[in-house]
């Protein structure tokens, strides 16, 4: 499992997860009226993320939203204003929860392949949530 926390006015983050069962965690906190956090994420692989241990349904998918602050492995929480995250996944039953809390967040994903779940948290206003997911038995929950 891999953990980045960055704490400054704006923070920028660039993640590649590739393999099998592989864990992270990124945490960008800048203060309100900062410049925005950017994080770019990749992920190429199969059960990176949580995994089939914590989730293995779209019912449980709802878990991440309930609890954001305590993200499962596969997270990205960002604070601040003007956040933005891109986040791109391929592969298989890959699980992942993501947080925002500001105004003007952003979040652009992609899901390609089979079992995948995310769950994203956004507080605030003006927020926008872009996903798409091609492939069979993926889940998404937004909450904003």
């Amino acid at each position: 499992t891999t953990s980045l926390r960055e704490n400054r006015a704006s923070n920028e983050a660039s993640v590649t997860v590739t393999g099998s069962s592989n864990g992270f965690f990124v945490s960008q906190v800048g203060p309100l009226g900062g410049s925005g956090n950017t994080a770019t994420i990749e992920v190429r692989g199969n059960e990176n993320g949580a995994g089939l241990s914590v989730i293995r349904t779209a019912a449980d998918t709802r878990t991440a939203l309930d609890s954001y602050a305590g993200l499962f492995r596969g997270g990205v929480f960002q604070v601040g204003e003007d956040n933005l995250l891109d986040l791109s996944v391929e592969g298989n039953r890959n699980v992942f929860a993501v947080a925002q809390d500001g105004s003007g967040n952003r979040i652009d994903g992609t899901q390609d392949g089979g079992g995948n779940m995310a769950a994203v948290v956004q507080v605030g206003a003006m927020n926008t949530s872009v996903f798409s997911q091609v492939g069979s038995n993926n889940a998404l929950g937004i909450t904003q």
